[in-house]
């Protein structure tokens, strides 16, 4: 998951914000990333956090951007309590309520952070309606955020 934050048509670079890519062992990030040979500058969606399709070379390390998936549904806000943060592996523990939309009970269960998040912002160990987006299709969910304001 990440955001394009803008794109360099004649360079054929984006610049993207980054979740965790726990594949690799890599934290969320901002980082520019070459545009696979074919893939239209004007056709990716810019400011919307989005599933990306990356591919990487395992001599170089290089990662090129080769496409995108459609831009994700807006985040699901569920009550909760982020028990606690672990910043260096983007992992934030949290106890939250039943989210009916997916049909899941509430439970305790380590979300990774969403890339930008910054984990001193977010009110550990009081109840608090988090912003929580699902990749549809690993099922994946990260924590994006918490709604201002809504911290009992």
């Amino acid at each position: 998951m990440g955001t394009i934050n803008s794109i360099d048509a004649d360079k054929g670079v984006a610049n993207i914000t980054h979740g965790p890519m726990m594949e690799i062992g890599m934290p969320g990030m901002t980082m520019d990333f070459p545009l696979a040979s074919g893939l239209a500058p004007g056709e990716l969606p810019v400011g919307q956090e989005t599933t990306l399709r990356v591919s990487i070379n395992p001599e170089t390390f290089e990662m090129t951007l080769v496409g995108v998936d459609a831009p994700t549904d807006p985040p699901m806000e569920v009550m909760g309590t982020i028990n606690s943060i672990d910043a260096d592996k983007g992992v934030a523990n949290i106890t939250h309520g039943p989210m009916a939309a997916i049909g899941m009970p509430g439970m305790t269960m380590d979300f990774p952070l969403a890339a930008g998040l910054a984990p001193g912002d977010l009110p550990v160990g009081n109840e608090t309606t988090l912003l929580v987006s699902m990749n549809p299709e690993t099922f994946e969910m990260s924590l994006v955020g918490v709604v201002p304001g809504a911290t009992q």
